[in-house]
């Protein structure tokens, strides 16, 4: 046994020098494409020695190394085809002693294992398989998808039921505030269009009301110059009897105009007013409405934190997938 131990090892040494030698050529291969890889493709560190054949990594990768019947060399890359982001995946959720043999079963693949996937119709059960090298084992990692259940009358239960209930809560009392302040809104436009009427008819009173004090003034001059100023005659001297007799009349008309406009603005005021009452009257309202929206919003959130691992936050119930990793072995047959 001393005497093959010792024959193994030297076979060991052997084909660890044969792997060594390979890699050098292949990193003076590579410095000539491009000497900035050197670092990197330096750096082999060996795995195990098993069967006369020796596993090392190199950048990241998996290799193995052994000499065939005929004396040569091989180097075959040792990759079982999991996707990138699977495997980062199953790793972070694995447990230690799983994900201790998923790593180990990574290295267990060659040219003649066999791999496949499949997936359930519902997208909810996915499984990776493959064989090991020599085909004596079968590798199963696994993805299990299912909907959490909450067990009705349990604790969960009691704050699941809390939670839907002030979250109800809190959106209606949102959905009410966001009314209010859609009817403050309004309200104040309306207010606005209201100050602007009344401000149209204090523009035609004022129109009005010059225009009647240039007819006054023309009907009580003595040159009849203000009367040529405002156009109202090209003629020297005072007014004539028929030009006062016609601006009585303008007069009297201009008047029963500031009379109509005067009730407008009057009316357009006492509108701005109510506009303005009731959107004081909706803000009112939609700060109460948001002051309940933040109190049931505090309370669902503290009974969130009981289910949070089971329910999403806009209360639909979670999917929990869990990974697992098995091996299998192979029972040959035999006579």
């Amino acid at each position: 046994y001393a005497t093959q131990a010792a024959q193994h090892m030297q076979q060991a040494v052997a084909y660890a020098n044969a792997a060594k030698n390979y890699f050098l050529q292949v990193v003076n291969y590579q410095k000539q494409l491009n000497p900035l890889t050197l670092v990197a493709m330096t750096k082999i560190s060996v795995i195990k020695v098993e069967n006369g054949a020796i596993f090392f990594t190199e950048g990241g990768v998996n290799y193995k190394t052994y000499r065939d019947s005929n004396g040569t060399v091989k180097v075959e890359r040792m990759a079982v085809p999991l996707p990138a982001d699977v495997l980062q995946t199953a790793q972070a959720s694995l447990s230690a002693a799983e994900l201790a043999q998923l790593n180990t079963a990574m290295l267990d693949f060659g040219p003649n294992s066999q791999y496949a996937y499949s997936e359930s119709l519902d997208d909810k059960e996915k499984s990776w398989t493959w064989t090991s090298e020599d085909g004596t084992k079968t590798y199963v990692l696994s993805l299990n998808s299912a909907t959490a259940v909450i067990t009705p009358g349990s604790p969960e239960d009691v704050a699941y039921q809390k939670f839907q209930s002030y979250s109800a809560a809190a959106t209606s009392e949102n959905n009410a505030a966001q009314a209010d302040l859609a009817n403050y809104n309004n309200e104040v436009k309306a207010m606005n269009d209201d100050q602007v009427d009344a401000n149209y008819h204090q523009s035609k009173i004022d129109q009005f009301q010059s225009e009647i004090t240039k007819a006054n003034v023309c009907i009580g001059s003595s040159s009849g110059n203000e009367c040529r100023a405002a156009g109202y005659t090209d003629q020297s001297g005072p007014a004539s009897a028929a030009l006062k007799q016609t601006l009585q009349q303008s007069i009297a008309t201009w008047s029963s105009y500031i009379a109509n406009e005067a009730k407008g603005k009057s009316d357009a005021l006492n509108a701005a007013a109510s506009h303005a009452s009731a959107a004081s009257a909706a803000a009112n309202r939609a700060q109460q409405h948001a002051s309940s929206f933040a109190n049931y919003t505090t309370q669902a959130q503290t009974y969130y934190q009981t289910i949070s691992s089971l329910v999403n936050p806009d209360g639909t119930l979670k999917v929990v997938s869990t990974w697992n990793f098995s091996t299998t072995t192979v029972i040959q047959g035999g006579n």
